[in-house]
C-alpha cells in the first residue's frame, strides 16, 4: 500500500492516488484521493473500493442461503422490534440509579412535594365550592319531597322498577329537629319508617311540580 501524488487535479479535485496491492490475489487498487483524507474516511473508501459481492446471480444466492441455514444465523427483522424497544424503555443506566441512594431520596422528595400540591389544589377548590353552597332551610307546614335509595324505595315504598322516581309525594314540615334535620307528617301506611330526615333527604316542593301519589 502506498500514496503516489502530485498528480493534476481530477474533476472531483483530487491529485493523489492510493495504491492497494491485495497480498493474496496479487490484486492491484488505485484510488484516487486527497492528502488529507482522515483514517476513518479512507477505511470507508478501502471497503467500498476493494470489498465486493460478484454480480453472479447463482454466486450470490449461495453466499445468503449458506448463512442463513447456519444454526447461528440472525436476521435484523428477528430482533427490529427489541431494538425500537430498548430505545423507548431501556435505560442503560437504570440498575445503578435505582440502587442510589440520593435518587430514592430526590424521588421521595418529588412525591412529597406531588403530594403537597395536589392538597393544596383541592384545598383551594373546595374553599369556591364552600362560598357557593348555601345551607338549605324550610320552615314549619312547608311541603317538601322526600328522597329515597333504591333499595328503601324496592323495601319501605314498594317500588320496585328501577326507573322509580328518585323523590316522592310531598310531605309536610311538622317541626325542626336539631339544625339540619325536619320531622315529616307521615300516612298512617308508613308509620313504621321514621319520621326525621336530614335535609339533604329533602327538595322544596313548588307549586306545579309533579307529584308522585
Amino acid at each position: 500500500m502506498d500514496f503516489v501524488s502530485e498528480f493534476p487535479l481530477t474533476p472531483t479535485k483530487k491529485h493523489s492516488i492510493w495504491v492497494i496491492v491485495d497480498q493474496l490475489t496479487k490484486f492491484a487498487h488505485f484510488i484516487p484521493v486527497k492528502t488529507d483524507y482522515s483514517l476513518q474516511k479512507l477505511v470507508k473508501l478501502y471497503v467500498s473500493e476493494t470489498i465486493f459481492v460478484p454480480s453472479d446471480v447463482d454466486f450470490t444466492q449461495s453466499i445468503l442461503w449458506e448463512v442463513h441455514s447456519s444454526p447461528y444465523a440472525m436476521h435484523i427483522g428477528d430482533i427490529k422490534m427489541f431494538y425500537k424497544l430498548q430505545k423507548l424503555y431501556w435505560w442503560h443506566r437504570l440498575k445503578r440509579e435505582v440502587l442510589d441512594p440520593e435518587l430514592v431520596a430526590r424521588t421521595k422528595d418529588n412525591v412529597r412535594f406531588i403530594q403537597d400540591r395536589l392538597k393544596a389544589s383541592s384545598d383551594r377548590q373546595n374553599s369556591y365550592a364552600e362560598l357557593k353552597r348555601k345551607d338549605i332551610e324550610f320552615e314549619v307546614w312547608d311541603c317538601v319531597f322526600l328522597k329515597v335509595s333504591p333499595w328503601k324505595k324496592a323495601i319501605r315504598f314498594c317500588c320496585k322498577s328501577k326507573f322509580s322516581p328518585r323523590f316522592i309525594r310531598p310531605y309536610q314540615i311538622l317541626r325542626h329537629v336539631g339544625l339540619v334535620a325536619y320531622q315529616l307528617e307521615l300516612p298512617l301506611k308508613l308509620d313504621y319508617i321514621d319520621e326525621v330526615f336530614h335535609v339533604s333527604k329533602l327538595r322544596s316542593f313548588l307549586c306545579g311540580s309533579s307529584v308522585e301519589n
